[in-house]
């Protein structure tokens, strides 16, 4: 996960980073140093041994990080916190229980799964506190499974997917839609799929840097809607391949 001012974090299972212990986050200067402003302590803990599954950075410096972890630096917690600039988490963002952080939004917010119903099935948005903003309000998904959620212009947010709920499948198809600043679907764009996707949906989505509101898919699939894609395709606005 970059930083707007070029720092670096990686995250996954780790115990030390070039020969300096390290409990499985760790942030990076430009040149891949490791920075050590950024100390987060005994770090995540639980049943698992506090495996991350995503990290967020923010535009203050902070930084969401979910997992499978019960307690951060000897805290308790439950898969979810957010720490400051120097690694130190902040008690005033006190989240729903268990749920999984997904993308930050440009007024301070976080998307995450509903609490309380199967991982990815439902979209909800939490204000910079960790309460439950009400103006978001997304219908249940077309799918099983969220893969990526990214933040776009306009307040607006793109979900990758897989559709169905066959988890056994070699091939699947994929999804791809956009969501507006109140959580329902972007009619402009509609529904758009991705097909003989190999296992997963597409691993990598990324917003242009351009201005507009395209953004890029990339992954193993072959098709997007009628066309033929090679594992990479840059969506315009309205969903159509550019």
């Amino acid at each position: 996960a970059a930083t707007p001012g070029g720092a670096l974090y990686a995250f996954g299972e780790f115990n030390d980073y070039n020969g300096t212990p390290a409990h499985n986050l760790v942030r990076l200067t430009s040149s891949g140093a490791l920075d050590p402003t950024f100390a987060i302590g005994s770090g995540f803990d639980g049943p698992f041994g506090g495996p991350l599954t995503s990290v967020i950075a923010n535009e203050d410096g902070s930084v969401y990080v979910s997992g499978r972890f019960d307690t951060f630096n000897g805290e308790p917690v439950r898969n979810i916190v957010r720490l400051d600039s120097n690694g130190r988490r902040d008690p005033s963002f006190v989240p729903p229980q268990a749920v999984h952080a997904l993308a930050a939004t440009a007024d301070g917010g976080l998307i995450v799964n509903a609490p309380g119903t199967a991982r990815n099935a439902v979209l909800r948005k939490l204000r910079p506190d960790g309460s439950l903003d009400s103006t978001f309000d997304a219908d249940p998904l077309p799918g099983w499974l969220i893969h990526q959620v990214i933040s776009l212009p306009s307040d607006r947010v793109a979900v990758v997917g897989v559709l169905g709920a066959d988890t056994t499948a070699s091939r699947s198809t994929g999804y791809v839609m956009v969501l507006d600043k109140e959580g329902r679907q972007d009619t402009s764009f509609g529904l758009r799929t991705m097909t003989d996707v190999v296992q997963n949906p597409p691993s990598s989505v990324a917003a242009t840097d351009d201005g507009t509101s395209d953004f890029y898919l990339g992954g193993m699939f072959t098709r997007y809607e009628n066309q033929t894609m090679q594992r990479i395709a840059r969506l315009n606005s309205d969903g159509s391949a550019d």
